[in-house]
C-alpha cells in the first residue's frame, strides 16, 4: 500500500483539481490505479464538463462519507443567454430557437439573481443522477420519458452575476449541498425571459477544502512513486469535520474503543447530537453521541483505530 508523507498508511482525504472531460468515477479509477488501492470513493459529484475541487476518500476514510456529503460549495462559471438546452448546459440539445435581440441589462440581471438567492425550491435537471421511482432521471430522459424530479429545498447564500457580452455572463455562487448549478442557470434564464444554459463551471471550494490545495488532475498518475503529501493529502485522523468537537483523555479513549461510555471534562453541551471525539493533539478518535441516561457521559457511535503515531 502507498504510504503518506509521515510514513502512515494512505488513509485519508485526497483533494484533486478535476479536469474537464472525465467523470468523477474516472478520477476515482485513476487514483485506484496510481495508489494500488480499491477502497476509494468521492464526495460531491462533478459533471464531466465541470472542473475543480473533488474530494476523494482513501481506504478507511470512506467510513466518514456520511459526514462529508453536506458541505457548502463555492463555484465560478459562465452562462449563455438566448436558449435553454435539455441538459441545462452546453452539452445538450436546444429546447427551442435562439432568442433574438438578447439584451443583458445589469439591473434585470441583478434582480433575477436576487430572486434565486436565499432559501429556494429547485427542480433537478432532466439529465441528472437524482432518482424518481428508483431510476436516475437521466435514464428516464434517454428513454424519451418526460419525468420531473422532485422539488427540493436548497440554500443559495450568494449568487453574483456579471454580464460579459450581449449574451454571456460570469457568475460566482455559494450553495448548499445538493444544489444543481445547471438548474440555477436554467432558472435564471427563465426569469429573464430568454432561456439560458451553463457553458463552464469550476468548483472553487467544498466545505473546508479549497482549490489552492488540490492536486492537479494530470499529476494523479505519479502518486504511486511520489507518495501522498500535504496540502492535497490529509491523513485520516487530521480530517476536518463539521461536527462539534469534544476532547477526550487517554482513559476516555480506552473506554470508547472498548464500547464503554466515557465521561469527559467538560462534558457534552445539553442537547448535543453526534459529535467528534478528538484527543488533545486534535486527532480523530471516534464519533460519539450523548448518553440518554447520563447527560455528562458520551457513548461511542463509530470508533476508529488509533493514529499510527499513537
Amino acid at each position: 500500500m502507498n504510504r503518506g508523507a509521515a510514513g502512515s498508511p494512505a488513509v485519508g482525504l485526497l483533494i484533486v483539481d478535476k479536469a474537464e472531460g472525465p467523470t468523477s468515477h474516472d478520477v476515482v479509477s485513476a487514483a485506484r490505479r496510481a495508489l494500488g488501492m480499491r477502497r476509494i470513493g468521492h464526495t460531491g459529484t462533478l459533471d464531466p464538463m465541470a472542473t475543480g475541487v473533488l474530494v476523494l476518500l482513501l481506504g478507511g476514510a470512506t467510513r466518514l462519507a456520511p459526514q462529508m456529503t453536506g458541505h457548502t460549495k463555492v463555484y465560478a462559471g459562465e452562462g449563455r443567454l438566448g436558449w435553454a438546452t435539455d441538459t441545462y448546459d452546453r452539452t445538450g440539445q436546444p429546447l427551442g430557437p435562439e432568442a433574438e435581440n438578447v439584451v443583458l441589462d445589469p439591473q434585470r440581471l441583478d434582480e433575477a439573481a436576487a430572486d434565486l438567492t436565499g432559501k429556494i425550491l429547485q427542480v433537478p435537471p432532466p439529465y441528472s443522477a437524482r432518482k424518481v421511482d428508483g431510476v436516475p432521471l437521466y435514464r428516464h430522459a434517454r428513454r424519451g420519458r418526460k419525468v420531473e424530479g422532485r422539488t427540493v429545498k436548497i440554500h443559495v447564500a450568494r449568487f453574483d452575476v456579471r454580464a460579459t457580452a450581449h449574451d454571456r455572463f460570469h457568475f460566482t455562487a455559494e450553495v448548499s449541498a445538493g444544489t444543481y448549478i445547471r438548474s440555477l442557470i436554467h432558472d435564471l434564464g427563465q426569469k429573464l425571459g430568454y432561456g439560458a444554459h451553463l457553458t463552464a463551471l469550476r468548483r472553487l471550494k467544498s466545505g473546508p477544502f479549497i482549490l489552492e490545495d488540490a492536486l492537479a488532475h494530470g499529476d494523479l498518475a505519479g502518486l504511486g512513486s511520489q507518495g501522498l503529501k500535504p496540502p492535497y493529502f490529509i491523513p485520516f485522523h487530521r480530517v476536518p469535520l463539521t461536527l462539534p468537537v469534544i476532547r477526550v483523555s487517554l482513559a476516555d479513549q480506552e473506554n470508547l474503543r472498548h464500547g464503554r461510555p466515557a465521561q469527559p471534562d467538560p462534558g457534552p453541551d445539553p442537547g448535543a447530537g453526534l459529535m467528534q471525539a478528538r484527543d488533545h493533539d486534535d486527532r480523530l478518535i471516534a464519533l460519539v453521541g450523548p448518553d440518554p441516561e447520563n447527560p455528562d457521559r458520551i457513548l461511542p457511535r463509530r470508533v476508529f483505530a488509533p493514529p499510527p503515531d499513537f
